[in-house]
Formats: C-alpha cells, sequence, structure tokens
C-alpha cells in the first residue's frame, strides 16, 4: 500500500499537538519540520515535496499568507491544514486568517480531521479534495451534503418511556435537539435535567424527565449517577454549560458505584488537560458547536451496548 507523503510542520512538544506526529506516520510517510526555515529547507529545495501540507498553529499570524503561498509555488497541488491551538480561537474575529487554508481547531481533530484524513489516504473525495479557493462557508457546505448518515429504521418509537439515551442538560432547547438527532439515529431519550429553566413552563416538560441539581448549584457527575441509578441507559450525553468546570466535573472513584456506560461531554472550547483528564475514564468530549456527523457516529456506536 502507497504511503502518501506529509510534511508536518509545528511544534509538537506542545500539549495541544502532543502525539499528532505518531498518529499520522502510522498511515503516511511524514516528515516533521519545527518552524518555517525547517519547512523551507524541506520544500523550497526541493529536498521533500509533500502531498499534504499540515500547520501546526500555536498562535496567530505565526503562518504568514506571504510564506504559504510561496510553498504553494513548489507544490501547488498538495492541500493545507491548519490545525489551530487554543490560542487561535479569536483569530477569525481579530486577527487576519490565511485564505485558502484548511481551518480547525486541535480539538476538532477526531470529529472533523481524523475522518478527512483517512479519505485523503484512501484516495477518496474528502474536504481536502476543494480547491484553495474555497471559502470556509464551501467548506461547511461540502461537509454537511457528503457527511450525511443513512436513516434508522425500527427504533427509537416508545418516547415516553426512561431510558435509551440519557441527555443531562440544563437548557430545554438544548435537550429538544438533542432528543430528534438521538430519535434520527434510532434512539429514545430521557431528560436529566438540572436547575429550574423549565419550571414556569410545565406543558414542555416531557414526561421522561428526571430532576438533578439547583438552578444555582451546578451538581457534579455524582448527583446525576444517584439520579440516573436503576435506569437502564445505552449512553449519556453531558451538556457542560459555562459555568461548570469540565477539569473538576468527574470526581475520583466516581465509576467505582455507578456502572459505566458510554458518556459524551459537550464542551466550550475544552482545554487539553481537560481532554486528557477525560480520556483516561473512558469519556469522549466534543467542542461547541457540536459538529453534528461526529454526534451521528458516537450515537451509531451504541447500537451494540444492550443488544
Amino acid at each position: 500500500m502507497r504511503k502518501a507523503r506529509i510534511l508536518l510542520i509545528g511544534d509538537t512538544a506542545r500539549a495541544e499537538f502532543r502525539g499528532f506526529f505518531d498518529r499520522l506516520a502510522e498511515r503516511a510517510l511524514v516528515f516533521h519540520a519545527l518552524d518555517r526555515v525547517a519547512a523551507e529547507a524541506l520544500v523550497l529545495a526541493d529536498v521533500f515535496l509533500p502531498e499534504l501540507i499540515i500547520l501546526l498553529q500555536a498562535y496567530p499570524g505565526e503562518y504568514p499568507e506571504e510564506w504559504v503561498n510561496r510553498l504553494r509555488g513548489v507544490v501547488p497541488l498538495a492541500p493545507v491544514v491548519a490545525v489551530l491551538g487554543s490560542l487561535c480561537e479569536g483569530e477569525t474575529r481579530s486577527g487576519t486568517p490565511c485564505p485558502g487554508v484548511f481551518r480547525l481547531y486541535w480539538y476538532e481533530w477526531d470529529s472533523i480531521g481524523e475522518p478527512q484524513f483517512e479519505r485523503w489516504t484512501q484516495d477518496e473525495l474528502c474536504l481536502w479534495n476543494l480547491p484553495a479557493a474555497s471559502i470556509d462557508l464551501d467548506h461547511r457546505l461540502f461537509l454537511g451534503t457528503y457527511e450525511k448518515p443513512p436513516p434508522v429504521q425500527g427504533r427509537g418509537k416508545a418516547e415516553n418511556s426512561v431510558g435509551g439515551v440519557g441527555i443531562c442538560t440544563r437548557d430545554w432547547a438544548m435537550f429538544d435537539w438533542l432528543r430528534d438527532v438521538c430519535q434520527q439515529r434510532g434512539f429514545r431519550s430521557t431528560w436529566i435535567r438540572w436547575g429550574s429553566a423549565v419550571a414556569s413552563c410545565p406543558e414542555l416538560r416531557p414526561r421522561n424527565t428526571l430532576r438533578a441539581g439547583s438552578a444555582k448549584c451546578s451538581p457534579p457527575f455524582s448527583a446525576i449517577a444517584s439520579l440516573s441509578a436503576g435506569v437502564r441507559l445505552q449512553g449519556l450525553i453531558i451538556d457542560l454549560m459555562e459555568d461548570m468546570a469540565l477539569r473538576t466535573f468527574f470526581p475520583d472513584g466516581v465509576f467505582d458505584t455507578w456502572p459505566r456506560v458510554p458518556m459524551l461531554m459537550l464542551a466550550d472550547f475544552p482545554r487539553e488537560d481537560e481532554i486528557a483528564r477525560c480520556r483516561q475514564i473512558g469519556v469522549r468530549v466534543l467542542s461547541k458547536p457540536v459538529y453534528l456527523p461526529a454526534l451521528h457516529r458516537w450515537l451509531d456506536s451504541l447500537k451494540n451496548v444492550l443488544d
């Protein structure tokens, strides 16, 4: 099997980018350049002509547009993908992101980058096949068109019974959206609700609702675990609100007395140490706004939990 040639540029010792080289090297021939000078020595001198260029961008402006275009002049057919660190989260508003570069944050690699990389290595149609002149809207339209999963039939009809996928969120609108997604993939859902966001609107409460915590105090995971004890869940989705700390959400030893089920955390701008903590205890993390195909894939992975 032919291994594609990839040029990886950036500091892989940073916590956000740690492990990128090893993951890529399993399926491709990867040359690593620590900075722009080392990359130019490889590409501009014709030492190594890559088929794909991946930039590990730690801060805004690390790879100027002029420099990227000079690199493109040598390998014009090689897509350029920028994996952005946490310091780049405001670059689209206050900075000058390089045009023609496929951009994603480091915590989006597993949900967006990895599937595209897999297709690219197998010469299948993927996001990185779009021309360099494409813009971010084109990228989103492409993903929305080619990432639609097939419909699921014959499951998830008993919406008024407790079980299926537990959805722990404070907000009714978020639960309503997640419930529809679960239904699309063939699962019924249970609202594990904290706070009193819909206390004044009893008509909005579905019959399959459990209550946790208060409006002013975010409950630890142990409260969710005790509340849902005895409920046969195939999975649990936790919508982490802005006033909740992901790094302290799961206390040590919480799974010693609670049955393990696959869990998914939805978090705003997760940090490396938070994701590392969740990985240690087997919890998947998706950043918000949620990439719907990644949520579909996670739900589809639950179908054999109770079967």
